[in-house]
């Protein structure tokens, strides 16, 4: 393990790693059934190679939990790992402020402002309003389905309820 003490800007985070293992005399194998990674991964973050992984938020997790298991700063592996290339394993991309993004999206026209989409509130509770207030008058005024039906009842009671129609015969 006295490689590891090279200065880290001329090892890349695979290498650390890869010379730490060879300290630890653990096979590729080894370290990839330790970090349940298939052994052409473990080669790939050993040789830099990141093609073949699934993103750089993966490669960053692999890589720490590659350091965890040689017992090496997480730290120092993923320092030298971001200095081999920006953005390359998922390094930190800076973000706009709050006013900053506000003021881009108010000038593409998709910026909705609080009071513009609380503006749907004030007609629907306006037709809740009218609905309920329609409800209550015909709830209150007696017009109940059962009223209804006595009403309707009491229509029929005068009238025959059979009509007699005369056909026409032609002997």
């Amino acid at each position: 393990m006295e490689d590891i003490s090279q200065p880290l800007a001329a090892q890349g985070p695979g290498e650390l790693l890869r010379k730490a293992r060879q300290g630890y005399n653990w096979t590729v194998e080894d370290v990839a059934a330790n970090l349940n990674l298939t052994v052409a991964a473990v080669q790939a973050l050993e040789s830099g190679d990141h093609a073949g992984l699934p993103g750089p938020t993966f490669v960053r997790g692999y890589l720490r939990a590659y350091a965890r298991l040689m017992e090496i700063s997480e730290d120092e592996v993923l320092g030298t790992a971001n200095d081999t290339g920006p953005g390359q394993i998922g390094s930190v991309v800076p973000v706009m402020s709050g006013e900053a993004l506000r003021e881009k999206m108010s000038k593409k026209g998709l910026w909705i402002s609080r009071r513009q989409s609380r503006n749907w509130r004030r007609p629907l509770l306006l037709t809740v309003l009218v609905l309920a207030a329609i409800l209550a008058t015909w709830w209150f005024s007696g017009l109940r389905p059962s009223a209804v039906n006595n009403i309707l009842d009491s229509g029929n009671q005068g009238t025959s309820s059979t009509i007699t129609i005369p056909l026409n015969t032609n002997d």
